[in-house]
């Protein structure tokens, strides 16, 4: 299952799924928890013109990092993504 990945595989799971997806972490109402998504560019994806990019330039998946994840897992993933 993707969200388990923590990715989008297309742009239209994008729009099927990020309203739910990206809204269960139980810190997600707070003013500034926000997710971080980005591209295989490893370009940030923040509203709906940048996963629009994403899909015309075919740089899915879109994956997300939650703030309290160790940054470590960032840096994995942006180096997972720059491999592919």
């Amino acid at each position: 299952m993707a969200e388990q990945n923590q990715q989008f595989d297309s742009f239209q799971e994008w729009v099927n799924k990020a309203s739910s997806w990206l809204t269960r972490h139980p810190r997600y109402h707070e003013r500034f928890y926000k997710v971080v998504c980005f591209d295989t560019k490893g370009r940030r994806c923040q509203i709906g013109k940048d996963f629009m990019r994403a899909d015309e330039e075919g740089t899915f998946p879109i994956r997300w990092w939650w703030p309290d994840q160790p940054i470590e897992e960032l840096v994995v993933r942006l180096d997972d993504t720059k491999t592919k």
